[in-house]
């Protein structure tokens, strides 16, 4: 799975409804969760990249928000233009690398929450493809609104592959409960599911909330292999055996 890893945690940068809540409020459905889970650290990356944008770089740096602040106001007409090669909002930036302290000034100076990159993904669908799922709640508190299933079919197997089980437990129970996400969408090339993924990584919480929304133990990735195959490869004896009596 770690080319599959690298695949879509690139692509969870590229990706391109229904109002979820108005501004401040909370679906109820993730308020338990939302009211409790914490913002992790913001730790910069080892390559910051090109000092041209400078606002993206003082995003992606960690700069004082002092700092970014008095860019943002020297660049407000850009606040939700497209920047760069790959067209990202600053927004869309600072929700994808984890930086909330960068993406609350951007709210204040004035940054639509659902302003879409190139792509068409918001800063909402790049912090949970990136399992920035703290940042996700205070965007959804912000006004953000739920990604039309239709447009993103590839959203919840990338939710899926994250380290914080809770919370892709979570969210992906969201999406497909309240917002018509396919419980046995494929993820690109490998067509691997959202089960098969929670599988080899070892998230029994996941497997167990797709199983009761319907997944299909069944159903093969592109090189012929069940949920239950992969959690086998991947040792996950525990998740093994609740597939294999489905």
């Amino acid at each position: 799975m770690s080319s599959f890893k690298t695949l879509l945690c690139f692509v969870a940068l590229q990706l391109c409804g229904p109002a979820i809540s108005a501004a401040g409020e909370l679906p109820p459905v993730l308020r338990p969760f939302c009211e409790r889970v914490e913002i992790k650290p913001y730790s910069p990356p080892l390559k910051l990249g090109s000092r041209t944008d400078a606002v993206r770089y003082a995003i992606v740096a960690g700069e004082p928000t002092s700092r970014l602040r008095m860019l943002l106001q020297q660049n407000r007409r850009a606040l939700d233009q497209k920047q760069g090669a790959l067209g990202y909002t600053w927004l869309e930036m600072a929700a994808v690398v984890g930086n909330w302290p960068a993406a609350q000034e951007l709210l204040k100076a004035g940054a639509k929450v659902d302003a879409p990159g190139w792509s068409g993904q918001t800063p909402f669908q790049g912090a949970l493809a990136a399992g920035q799922f703290g940042i996700a709640c205070q965007l959804l508190k912000a006004g953000a609104r739920l990604p039309d299933a239709a447009q993103n079919p590839t959203l919840l197997p990338l939710v899926a592959l994250n380290d914080d089980f809770r919370g892709a437990a979570v969210f992906a129970d969201y999406l497909i409960r309240h917002g018509g996400y396919r419980v046995n969408a494929t993820a690109f090339g490998t067509r691997d599911t959202a089960l098969m993924i929670a599988a080899e990584l070892g998230n029994q919480q996941l497997v167990e909330v797709l199983l009761a929304r319907g997944a299909d133990v069944s159903q093969k990735n592109s090189s012929g292999q069940t949920a239950r195959d992969l959690a086998i490869a991947a040792g996950n004896q525990s998740i093994a055996q609740l597939l294999g009596k489905r």
